[in-house]
């Protein structure tokens, strides 16, 4: 398994400094965020237009704002899926899938990963397995978390279905997958 770390970091620029104690209060402030994929895949980044915020300090010693609309700069990160996950997080790019459900934990979700032998094909291996849990919930001795592509707790027509239309193929695409 190829585990990755995903890094956000945000820069906050203005034209006036203020410590923590004191509350800070400005407009136009720039955000600029970046997203880094330490597995090697790409980097993103966007700027941010941070309007009318007002800093409190917090207990933590950490600035909060309140009151503040962020807008999009020149660049957003897409949601091929509309899923609400963007894309360099989804774990299935083209597939909406909210609860991003990976059992086997490949970078591959369920839903788009019938590569049950994770050889990198789906094929007639992948079938039997897929066939072995047909009808299978988490209480059967025959129960295969990665078979329910669906994720809806049993192995049934479903899943079968949208096996066939990876057949000799492989999973994903994902962003968390190479």
């Amino acid at each position: 398994m190829n585990a990755r770390k995903i890094l956000i970091c945000a820069a906050f620029v203005a034209g006036a400094t203020s410590s923590l104690a004191d509350p800070m209060s400005s407009t136009n402030y720039g955000v600029a965020w970046s997203a880094v994929d330490s597995g090697g895949g790409p980097s993103m980044s966007a700027n941010y237009g941070l309007e009318s915020s007002v800093a409190q300090p917090s207990p933590l010693g950490v600035s909060a704002s309140t009151g503040y609309v962020i807008t999009p700069g020149f660049f957003a990160t897409p949601d091929s899926d509309a899923d609400s996950v963007r894309d360099f997080l989804d774990n299935c790019t083209f597939d909406p899938n909210v609860s991003q459900l990976d059992s086997n934990g490949d970078g591959y979700g369920n839903l788009c990963d019938p590569d049950l032998d994770n050889n990198g094909t789906t094929n007639f291996g992948d079938y039997i397995l897929l066939t072995s849990a047909f009808l299978a919930t988490p209480q059967s001795p025959n129960w295969n978390p990665d078979a329910d592509l669906t994720g809806d707790g049993v192995v049934n027509f479903g899943d079968v279905v949208l096996f066939q239309f990876f057949f000799l193929q492989s999973p994903g695409p994902s962003g968390l997958a190479p």
